[in-house]
């Protein structure tokens, strides 16, 4: 029955699924997760990358990513941590560091002028050591020289040029934080067109399924892709698609920060 409602383009969520099939609402989910994950297996030829920040108006739903006591939507930063510590310290560092060098403009030319002056204090080490000592959770400058175990001049200076390179952010107090959008995956400008098909799939998520967690989005975005494109997912393909896909457990299962959304 699901397979066949989705052949035929027609939208359904698992607590219709329950009542036409006759069957327990957490049956008919995991089944329906795992057609839509089998749709999703499909989208790697045809499909763009879209940050899944793009998406934050749907998170309104806990899942086990969720830690205690915080709002769904704070699972983007978690995924954003994640990617931030796959990149490598030195590289983000290195990238940092050496844009002063091919900038321009008169806050470019202070700002190089400033870590230049500082550059000569500090060795790349403490950089990377400082910086994987601060997190999203404040730090005074006392609790990072007891930490890193450098002696104070040299954590003052390289917070310093951490704070002019935009990798770390200070707050009142003199607390360090690691800069906030270092949590964000990088977010190309998108054309009107893309922005559109965004809008609409967003419209088409909260209209048949009122919202979503962050560690399902992708399984929705390819319900959306499933019940738009009818020329892909005619008569028989959607079945074709399940018998061709492994089964995995949809409990380990978890959005990948960069998305993968077909318009069409």
């Amino acid at each position: 029955m699901p397979i066949l409602l989705a052949e035929r383009g027609i939208p359904f969520n698992a607590r219709i699924l329950s009542r036409v099939c006759n069957i327990v609402y957490s049956t008919a989910l995991e089944i329906f997760k795992k057609i839509m994950n089998a749709i999703y297996m499909a989208m790697s030829d045809s499909a763009i990358l879209i940050s899944s920040f793009e998406f934050n108006a749907l998170i309104c739903k806990r899942s086990l990513e969720t830690d205690a006591r915080r709002h769904p939507v704070t699972e983007q930063e978690d995924a954003g941590a994640v990617q931030l510590q796959n990149t490598g310290v030195e590289k983000i560092i290195e990238e940092r560091t050496s844009g002063f060098n091919h900038s321009v403009g008169p806050d470019c030319e202070e700002k190089k002028s400033q870590t230049g002056a500082l550059e000569s204090k500090i060795v790349p080490s403490n950089q990377k050591l400082i910086f994987e000592l601060l997190s999203k959770e404040p730090q005074s400058m006392d609790q990072l020289i007891a930490t890193s175990g450098l002696e104070p001049k040299d954590v003052v200076a390289t917070v310093s040029i951490l704070e002019l390179s935009e990798l770390a952010t200070r707050l009142s107090g003199n607390r360090i934080v690691l800069a906030a959008e270092l949590f964000t995956p990088f977010r190309p400008e998108l054309d009107s067109k893309v922005r559109g098909s965004i809008n609409q799939a967003i419209w088409f998520i909260r209209k048949f399924f009122h919202g979503v967690s962050r560690k399902y989005i992708q399984i929705y975005l390819a319900a959306y892709w499933c019940f738009l494109d009818r020329e892909k997912w005619s008569a028989g393909t959607v079945f074709k698609q399940c018998c061709e896909t492994p089964g995995i457990e949809m409990k380990t299962f978890v959005s990948p920060v960069q998305l993968r959304f077909c318009a069409a």
